[in-house]
């Protein structure tokens, strides 16, 4: 029994187990199992990686997992946000219910919220823009201050860097958007797409297999614009 508690009480000091349930492990560590580090009703956070959520307070902090070196390094009372990668979240202060996955995936987000980046570089200038959902390398990468934008692909984003746009759309490698409140599928030029409705080969930039084309008034539903197949004769 004696022999037991000396080991056990090795172990703590070569792990650094302080009173505090405190681990600190030096060098590279391989788990086989189930490896459990909350309990019920758990509502702390987990850092893994150099740096990683290294201004939190600790008392103020919750719900949130950053992992990679350096992420969420500045965040101080930011709550429930996923980091995944080096960098990503750096500059997160007070931003809540962000999730960043790449390398420096929305680093330079400070106050803004419910965003979702993904792909390296996704978002990376990103400062209090929220409520944004950016997916593909370097997706988003100019947007600071906008909000609501959709960009699905490699590169999407805004056409003129330092532009605020709010609920736009930019869908497909390279696509570009200039508006609010406006959605575009494909870039220009050799990275133009054509669009298809009801066919999986569309022939010109819009292509339309139907029965019937119906534009409607948004205030009555009323017909502007109705177009039917023409019979052969």
């Amino acid at each position: 029994m004696k022999s037991i508690i000396i080991i056990i009480s090795f172990l703590m000091c070569y792990l650094g187990i302080s009173a505090q349930n405190h681990i600190d492990v030096e060098g590279h560590v391989k788990i086989r199992g189930n490896f459990d580090i909350s309990h019920h009703s758990d509502n702390t956070s987990l850092y893994i990686g150099r740096n990683s959520g290294d201004s939190t307070d600790i008392m103020s902090q919750n719900y949130s997992t950053f992992v990679g070196t350096d992420a969420g390094k500045k965040n101080t009372s930011g709550n429930s946000n996923s980091f995944f990668g080096q960098s990503s979240g750096f500059n997160n202060t007070t931003g809540n219910s962000n999730s960043f996955f790449g390398v420096s995936a929305g680093s330079n987000n400070t106050i803004g919220c419910c965003n979702t980046f993904l792909g390296i570089f996704a978002g990376a200038f990103n400062s209090t823009g929220s409520a944004n959902v950016f997916l593909g390398h370097s997706s988003g990468f100019d947007n600071s201050t906008g909000t609501k934008n959709t960009f699905v692909g490699s590169n999407t984003d805004h056409l003129t860097i330092g532009d605020s746009l709010d609920r736009a759309v930019a869908i497909g490698y390279n696509a570009k958007v200039n508006c609010s409140c406006c959605a575009v599928i494909g870039g220009i030029g050799e990275d133009a797409v054509n669009v298809g409705i009801g066919t999986t080969e569309p022939l010109q930039k819009l292509h339309i297999v139907g029965n019937r084309l119906r534009i409607a008034s948004p205030s009555n539903g009323g017909y502007l614009l109705n177009l039917e197949p023409t019979e052969a004769h």
